[in-house]
């Protein structure tokens, strides 16, 4: 049992901050990029509109991973349950 909470705390954890980088890549680098073929392509109309529906798409992107509950700020913390427990069934 203690050896499952560790590894779901540290599981959620994992979670949490891949979460928080591709949040902050999309946001960041693929953005500067997009607006970069932006400016690239403002010659060309038949480019333009795939790049449009690109931005529509990175923009649902960015709004759901925004969504995404925040684990680190749960009210519990499995490790200190997995402690817990140990000390517990160490003496049971």
């Amino acid at each position: 049992l203690t050896y499952s909470l560790y590894n779901v705390n540290h599981t959620l954890d994992s979670i949490n901050s891949v979460v928080a980088g591709a949040r902050s890549n999309v946001e960041a680098g693929l953005k500067q990029h997009l607006e970069r073929l932006d400016e690239i392509f403002a010659t060309r109309t038949e480019y333009l509109q795939a790049l449009r529906f690109l931005q529509l798409m990175v923009n649902n992107i960015i709004r759901e991973l925004t969504a995404l509950p925040d684990i680190s700020k749960t009210k519990i913390d499995l490790a200190a349950f997995a402690d817990q427990t140990a000390f517990i069934e160490y003496y049971r």
